[in-house]
């Protein structure tokens, strides 16, 4: 391949040097060899044919590449202009599209002028906490209520063939969008940025919908429902109830304590009593996979032995 010296950049090699290593040696080749480089550290891949896309699919969502496990800090990341814009560009294929959060930029020609003027500010990135866990843990909870509540949601494949390859509804981009809300709630994110971040996993429609039912829910605080277990303002609407006793199991199975087991029990009681029981049912199991070695089976076993059957505990 010749080089085209008006952009051939060289730099001399200083020194070469052997290093002792007793690993695996990767040698990253492509179909055109020049797709593959680094740019400030970072490992880029210019190139997605249907092909490649296909060969991507587990390094994307797994971090896995052929035997090799990626560590947890490498982010993969993809950019892209529009097919219509491209040099003979392609499409995201809809297995790799829902493997992303997708974000459309817009060019913007004063941020561009204020940029180009007085150099490209940094951005401020917040780090999520430590327990961020505790907060996915509760928004998983909630992204399964809603879904109990609109199951024709949780899988919606479209049939426009350009939305195939942006963001829409499927368990997997469910659960990611359930990362980014648990995420966004451990560092108090403002709306834009919650909204920009689900509708870049499930699509519009979905996360306009969720939104707007989460909104409306104005639930108690799981640790709330857990140290009033007989006292908590019951919901009336069994989307709500379900929100508030999944949402209350998350938080004790992520935090379980011999208190926090029994009190649990105590609200899977209270749900039975307000004649909740298959979401009771649910629940009990939630917490019941969460359960230590020697933790007792509850005290109250007569209300809740149908409850233990239903779930294989009894």
């Amino acid at each position: 391949m010749a080089l085209n010296e008006a952009n051939a950049i060289y730099t001399e090699v200083v020194e070469v040097s052997e290093e002792p290593f007793d690993g695996f040696v990767y040698d990253l080749v492509t179909v055109v060899p020049a797709h593959t480089y680094f740019a400030n550290g970072v490992l880029v891949h210019n190139c997605a044919s249907p092909s490649t896309q296909a060969a991507l699919l587990r390094p994307v969502l797994e971090g896995v590449v052929g035997s090799l496990k990626l560590p947890d800090a490498v982010a993969r990341v993809a950019a892209a202009n529009p097919p219509e814009q491209a040099a003979g560009g392609w499409n995201l294929t809809p297995p790799l599209a829902n493997r992303f959060c997708h974000k459309t930029w817009t060019v913007d020609s004063e941020r561009w002028i204020e940029g180009i003027l007085s150099d490209w500010p940094m951005p401020s990135i917040k780090m999520v906490p430590d327990n961020v866990e505790d907060y996915i843990s509760s928004a998983k909870a909630l992204v399964a209520s809603f879904i109990r509540t609109r199951p024709s949601l949780l899988m919606s494949f479209p049939k426009d063939e350009s939305a195939q390859a942006g963001a829409w509804p499927s368990p997997r981009s469910w659960t990611m969008a359930a990362k980014f809300l648990g995420a966004c709630n451990s560092i108090d994110a403002d709306e834009d940025t919650m909204m920009n971040l689900i509708v870049g996993s499930v699509g519009s429609g979905a996360a306009q919908e969720f939104l707007t039912w989460q909104k409306n829910l104005d639930l108690p605080q799981p640790k709330d429902v857990l140290n009033d277990p007989k006292g908590f303002p019951f919901p009336d609407r069994d989307d709500k109830v379900f929100a508030v006793i999944s949402s209350a199991m998350a938080y004790a199975a992520s935090h379980m304590t011999p208190t926090l087991w029994e009190k649990a029990w105590l609200v899977i009681e209270r749900t039975v009593n307000e004649k909740r029981a298959d979401i009771a049912a649910v629940c009990a199991k939630q917490i019941a996979k969460s359960a230590k070695k020697g933790y007792p089976l509850p005290s109250q076993m007569r209300s809740l032995a149908p409850i233990l059957k239903t779930i294989g505990e009894l």
